[in-house]
Order: C-alpha cells, then sequence, then structure tokens
C-alpha cells in the first residue's frame, strides 16, 4: 500500500495566480518547523510546508517561493495563520472532550 497524502486543501488567489495550500502540516513539517529559532524563518518554512502547487509554470521551492510580491506572501501568510489557528483550536476541543 502506498501512503498518500490525504489532507484537505484551500485555493488562495494571488496576484498573478493561485496557490493551494493544505489545511494541515504533516508530522515532519512539524519537526523542521519547530527547530526554526526566528520568527520569519519559521513563518517561511510553515507557508512552504503548506504549498501543495500553484498555477505558475515554475516549481515550488523556497527560491520561487521569495520570488513573490510581498503583497501576495502576506496574503499567503494570513492563510497560513488562519489554518495555524483552526489546527490549534480543534486540538483544544480534543483536550477539552
Amino acid at each position: 500500500m502506498k501512503i498518500e497524502d490525504i489532507r484537505d486543501t484551500r485555493t488562495i488567489k494571488i496576484s498573478k495566480g493561485d496557490v493551494e495550500l493544505f489545511d494541515s502540516y504533516c508530522y515532519g513539517d512539524i519537526e523542521k518547523i519547530s527547530k526554526i529559532k526566528d520568527d520569519a524563518n519559521r513563518g517561511f518554512r510553515s507557508l512552504a510546508c503548506l504549498i501543495k502547487k500553484w498555477s505558475f509554470d515554475d516549481e515550488v521551492n523556497d527560491e520561487n517561493i521569495g520570488k513573490l510580491k510581498i503583497e501576495d506572501i502576506t496574503e499567503l501568510m494570513k492563510a497560513v495563520s488562519d489554518i495555524s489557528k483552526s489546527i490549534i483550536s480543534s486540538k483544544k476541543k480534543e483536550i477539552i472532550q
């Protein structure tokens, strides 16, 4: 049996295209992100881990993510923040129940 990524996704529209983001992290993502000390790099890595695909011809990688306009990064980081808050909220509900 093949391990497949079964996370749900959401699409965010940015100035020149669309970015499809996963709605949660994989364990390996959390392990990588937790080792990063400064907020800016942790945020960037969080975004990079959540991008499934985008409508650009270039592959999704750190260098190409870094080429996006700051307005687009800001919009994507808002979505990352919403996803993170949603994960935390659902975990709190599980603990309370």
